[in-house]
């Protein structure tokens, strides 16, 4: 409960009042500071996006048309964060990974808008079957348009710089000459965006049933076989300042980077981390990997 000072012996504190207690000889629990992106959320959306949709007779069968609101935007890119921010853990792609002139942060953002256009359809389609029977679902699930048109919905939606939006669904899109090297391909493999080389994009909502990411990627690296290096730099600091983070406080001294153990000239290994713990005289050492689960290819 919020007013309680205690729970199971552990003297309970606010997030925000850390610095106050880091020093401090006892045992601390926090509960975690609500999410910003909470307060974007709707509880009662269904009854909200329900009167936005009507059928529409494309003249090749009775498909679903829809409007939409700021707040309904808001819910969805909400959602969407969320679970971008896991799925971006999950891949490797740090924030900081440089792309040519475009970071693994933008990739991340761009990527949000993407998945939070899927998550809205899906929701106006779910509702869509309960109440509106003679739309037809596999029909208004196909979702394409313009790219133009969707630059220009993130650029309103943003205020991001256009340039940048532009480059970052250049770099989410496959494009009409790489559907030649799907062949090759033996993992799961849908992209965010599917160009069809006349302006207009495919929107596969069956791209976020798995990490999108994991696709994105393998368009980097068709595109740059170096990419996978830039994505590999950030990996190894990310792990270790992880580690790092349940070891904090004075109890512990934390070796930063990466240390090489050396005979005379000559490097016999390296440690990837290491704690100290002042109070018990324990040293412990690291060795880092990072494990894609993602891959069939016994050498990755």
């Amino acid at each position: 409960k919020n007013s309680s000072n205690f729970y199971k012996g552990w003297r309970v504190f606010d997030m925000d009042d850390y610095s106050s207690v880091e020093r401090i000889s006892g045992n601390f629990i926090a509960k975690p500071p609500k999410s910003k992106l909470e307060n974007q959320k709707i509880s009662n959306i269904d009854e909200i996006m329900i009167p936005l949709i009507h059928p529409w007779d494309s003249g090749h069968g009775i498909m679903m048309g829809y409007e939409t609101r700021p707040e309904i935007e808001n819910h969805f890119f909400a959602e969407a964060l969320e679970e971008v921010t896991k799925w971006r853990a999950e891949a490797g792609l740090h924030p900081d990974t440089d792309f040519e002139h475009i970071s693994g942060a933008d990739i991340t953002l761009i990527t949000t808008f993407i998945v939070a256009l899927h998550l809205k359809h899906i929701q106006f389609a779910l509702l869509a079957m309960k109440h509106y029977p003679e739309i037809s679902i596999p029909q208004s699930l196909t979702i394409w348009g313009p790219l133009d048109k969707l630059e220009d919905s993130i650029v309103d939606y943003s205020n991001l710089d256009r340039a940048l939006v532009r480059k970052a669904l250049e770099m989410i899109t496959m494009h009409p000459e790489e559907a030649s090297r799907l062949h090759k391909v033996t993992k799961y493999f849908i992209p965010l965006l599917i160009g069809l080389g006349n302006g207009l994009v495919l929107y596969p909502i069956s791209s976020i049933f798995r990490n999108p990411f994991l696709s994105n990627i393998v368009l980097h690296e068709w595109r740059n076989p170096k990419s996978k290096e830039q994505i590999f730099k950030h990996r190894e600091n990310w792990m270790r300042s992880e580690i790092y983070q349940i070891f904090q406080g004075t109890r512990y001294k934390r070796v930063d980077g990466n240390i090489n153990l050396r005979d005379e000239n000559r490097v016999l290994t390296d440690i990837d981390g290491a704690i100290f713990d002042n109070l018990t005289g324990e040293l412990a050492l690291f060795q880092l990997k990072w494990q894609d689960y993602f891959t069939n290819d016994v050498r990755e």
